[in-house]
């Protein structure tokens, strides 16, 4: 658990250094929503785009400043009762694209 908590720790420290006017439309937007619903005591939201900038449907966002992909950490009472919780997110236009080219 020690581990665990200084993870959260340093990443918390990470995030502080970020201001909020320096959140892109979509971080802030994310983070607005999450916070409303879930009411978290710990929340970290990173950017990870600049990861998947190199590929090509990327390419057509705007380098550095896209806002394609993020992690997040976040504990809420909410979570309360489960045991493990794991996320495959898609758009309905995702899961469009997925079942027309299976079929």
């Amino acid at each position: 658990m020690l581990g665990r908590t200084s993870i959260l720790l340093s990443l918390k420290r990470t995030m502080t250094t970020t201001s909020e006017s320096s959140l892109g439309p979509v971080e802030t937007a994310i983070r607005t929503k999450l916070t409303a619903l879930l009411n978290p005591t710990d929340f970290v939201i990173q950017n990870d785009s600049h990861k998947h900038k190199h590929h090509a449907p990327m390419r057509a966002y705007d380098g550095d400043k896209s806002e394609t992909h993020f992690s997040l950490q976040i504990v809420s009472s909410t979570f309360a009762g489960l045991h493990a919780l794991s996320l495959k997110t898609k758009t309905p236009e995702e899961i469009a694209a997925a079942t027309e080219s299976t079929a």
